[in-house]
């Protein structure tokens, strides 16, 4: 690989982690606008609850998967997404990354603040498009 090409490969992954941040962000700002904004409108979320597996797993378009998302966030008092360890791996236009997600929630029940801390990896397909990257699936696992 030559000088150039390196150069571009390390803008790319700068690019894709800084989107894996964007990610996080709308989580924690509960922006639903900027969260559709990190996945192509054909992409796919697959979600499972890490609380509660079994009674919560998505496996569906991402931009439909957006609203339901922020209506779970606006029920949280704080909400607080580290991502970290990300470990991107790119063929052309298509990337893969894995990364480790630490998250932190404070939730109320019966007027006493509840924290939560979960932690997890996120598991990323990326596709540039007209020279932009963006999420094509995204999943989580314990």
């Amino acid at each position: 690989m030559d000088m150039q090409q390196k150069l571009q490969e390390l803008l790319d992954k700068q690019e894709l982690t800084e989107l894996m941040y964007k990610f996080a962000r709308a989580l924690d700002r509960v922006d639903g606008e900027l969260m559709k904004s990190t996945y192509w409108e054909d992409a796919i979320e697959e979600h499972q609850d890490p609380i509660f597996p079994d009674l919560f797993f998505y496996n569906d378009n991402a931009h439909q998967f957006v609203e339901p998302a922020m209506e779970g966030f606006r029920a949280l008092k704080a909400t607080q997404h580290r991502i970290s360890n990300p470990l991107i791996e790119i063929d052309g236009d298509k990337a893969t990354a894995e990364s480790y997600v630490w998250a932190y929630h404070v939730h109320e029940e019966e007027g006493v603040d509840k924290e939560g801390i979960l932690g997890g990896r996120h598991h990323f397909r990326f596709e540039r498009r007209n020279g932009e990257w963006k999420i094509k699936h995204r999943s989580t696992s314990l």
